[in-house]
């Protein structure tokens, strides 16, 4: 009964994890199904009207996005475990689902400080907008990041083998409402991403980070 618990726990943590994957794919600056008829006008790279206050923040925002990402999905392998393993084995798990857990909550804060940095100079309506949306949804992040972090810490002072996985199960479900979490955040970049006003989206295609994630790279290769 324990392993039925645990498998369908990482079933649906990978299921979470596979569509984050997939939404932070079409995050990444790429044109969506029906495009806008403002954003289809211009080259996806246009970034003649970007604001250099704003290209400081979105680049910021852009890097934490990423490694909140890259966290969240570090946790899944973890969980692919037999609760029937040896309590080496077991231990191991516990060890790195707990770390995992705390990496993707330390990932979630520093998102939630890098959407709300103010961009330097004037900020425009749309931009204070964009920047309140983006909080909200962090904040959401943040909270189910809080509760991953959680059952880690559960985790990790499991004793017997039934206590362990039973955490494990209820681990993978935090781990599946967290890539839900993140998954709604990154609805809210997209649209910012692709917002009708030019100062904001050519200032996010400006970003160096924001271009990393475009192309795959990852941003904390650059010096």
């Amino acid at each position: 009964m324990a392993r039925l618990r645990l498998l369908a726990a990482v079933a649906v943590a990978l299921s979470a994890v596979a569509l984050l994957a997939g939404c932070s794919e079409s995050s990444d600056g790429e044109p969506s199904a029906e495009p806008s008829a403002t954003a289809s006008s211009e080259p996806s790279n246009a970034t003649g009207n970007a604001d250099a206050g704003v290209v400081t923040w979105a680049d910021g925002v852009c890097a934490a996005t990423t490694d909140l990402e890259a966290a969240v999905q570090q946790v899944t392998p973890a969980l692919q475990v037999d609760p029937a393993a040896s309590g080496t084995a077991l231990d191991q798990v516990k060890t790195e689902v707990a770390e995992g857990a705390g990496a993707v909550r330390v990932a979630a804060d520093d998102l939630r400080a890098a959407v709300n940095t103010s961009p330097p100079g004037v900020v425009s309506g749309e931009v204070a907008s964009a920047r309140q949306e983006l909080s909200a949804t962090a904040d959401r992040a943040r909270t189910a990041a809080e509760k991953l972090a959680a059952q880690g810490a559960q985790l990790a002072e499991a004793q017997t083998p039934a206590e362990t996985a039973a955490a494990l199960a209820a681990a993978g479900g935090a781990l599946a409402a967290a890539g839900t979490g993140v998954q709604a955040y990154l609805a809210s970049l997209k649209e910012s991403t692709e917002s009708r006003d030019p100062v904001l989206r050519d200032s996010f295609a400006e970003a160096p980070a924001c271009q990393a994630r475009q192309t795959g790279a990852s941003p904390s290769s650059s010096p």
